[in-house]
């Protein structure tokens, strides 16, 4: 066997072994992530990195993008019972926006990411409200809506889930009814 027969012949093996691969390689997926999404990369069962946008075609099997929508879910919780800081029945309303801060946190820890989290939202609301004296007025309201935000991200921190925007849509309690007051009794 002399030289050019031998090269042809690793020329030979060299074009099959890359036809082979590029066979198989235009098998794997293509995961495409947009804008608004984030992926995760995990090799061979174990967390890898977060991917940022783009195009990804892994080269082997053992690597597994899972893909987390970053957007934010506007939410409505509404009537929530709860007896203030004078033991007044009393209810509240909120609306916001939930997103994922922590994409690993959250994919990990939540199956429903929205509705596994809207329990620990009504809990931890019901929990702060109950630790003022409702009133109807705006600047309470805002002061609420700031308070209920900052308790409620505290709790669902550990999740990796966020809330954004509250607005309390409602708040009423029976102990601050507004009566009308009779005056010049003496």
């Amino acid at each position: 066997m002399n030289v050019e027969d031998a090269l042809e012949l690793a020329y030979l093996i060299f074009v099959v072994l890359a036809l082979i691969f590029l066979f198989r390689f235009r098998k794997l997926p293509r995961t495409y992530i947009t804008d608004y999404m984030r992926g995760l990369r995990f090799y061979e069962g174990s967390f890898d990195g977060v991917i940022r946008p783009g195009g990804y075609k892994p080269l082997t099997r053992a690597v597994h993008i899972e893909i987390v929508d970053m957007r934010p879910v506007p939410f409505l919780v509404e009537s929530i019972w709860y007896r203030d800081a004078l033991q007044s029945e009393s209810v509240v309303s909120i609306g916001a926006e939930m997103l994922v801060d922590d994409p690993y946190l959250a994919a990990t820890s939540l199956k429903d990411r929205v509705g596994d989290t809207l329990p620990i939202v009504r809990d931890t609301l019901r929990t702060a409200v109950s630790r003022r004296i409702a009133d109807g007025n705006p600047d309470f309201r805002a002061r609420l809506a700031d308070d209920i935000q900052t308790t409620i991200n505290d709790e669902l921190r550990r999740v990796g889930m966020k809330i954004l925007n509250v607005e309390i849509t409602e708040i009423y309690s029976r102990g601050t009814s507004r009566s009308p007051v009779a005056k010049g009794l003496n």
